[in-house]
């Protein structure tokens, strides 16, 4: 014997009183709706069809109830395989995204090297005009220099007047190139890589 709690109830089905066990899982309230639920399918066949006896009622009833049942069962097994199906698109579409995810994670970080090897020659491009500007300030005063003893050997010889002229050309393109460079260089960024 099994000596697990049975529930006992006793309902009303078509006019006749029946007790009902239900195992301990089983509420009074479940068996009291089923109850009712077969008691009103009996009622609405015999309402449709007033000549049939008791028996043929029943009958009619539990083919009705398996029929719902059996429905029940297959739109649950649709039901069952439709989130199946749901469930594999979206594990599907999580792994699209994950690898979509990957592929950001992996492009951000080449954006940022490229971004860090941009910033160091942006560094290296400053640092070659700081060089370039003293240069520019050193031939400045090189000219400067110069001016002053082409001043001075003009005084002594006029064959120095020539180197002078020479000299101050030869500045004048390095000055014209160099301002040609820097505004390549403020126009054209890619020319900095």
């Amino acid at each position: 014997m099994n000596s697990e709690a049975k529930t006992r109830v006793t309902v009303d089905i078509y006019g006749t009183n029946y007790t009902i066990m239900g195992g301990s899982d089983t509420s009074v309230e479940h068996i009291k709706q089923v109850a009712k639920l077969l008691d009103e399918q009996m009622k609405q066949i015999a309402r449709a069809n007033p000549k049939l006896d008791m028996p043929r009622i029943a009958v009619l009833s539990a083919v009705n109830v398996m029929d719902d049942a059996i429905r029940a069962k297959e739109a649950l097994k649709q039901m069952q395989q439709k989130q199946e199906i749901n469930r594999e698109i979206q594990s599907e579409e999580i792994n699209q995204l994950r690898e979509a995810n990957a592929r950001l994670k992996q492009e951000h970080s080449e954006i940022n090297q490229q971004l860090e090897r941009e910033r160091q020659q942006v560094q290296s491009v400053r640092e070659q005009l700081s060089h370039l500007q003293k240069e520019v300030d050193q031939l400045k005063e090189e000219k400067r220099q110069t001016e002053l003893q082409v001043k001075q050997q003009e005084q002594k010889n006029d064959s120095f007047e020539s180197e002078y002229h020479k000299l101050k050309e030869e500045y004048g393109k390095l000055q014209t190139e160099f301002n040609e460079w820097l505004r390549l260089m403020e126009q054209d960024p890619e020319s900095k890589k």
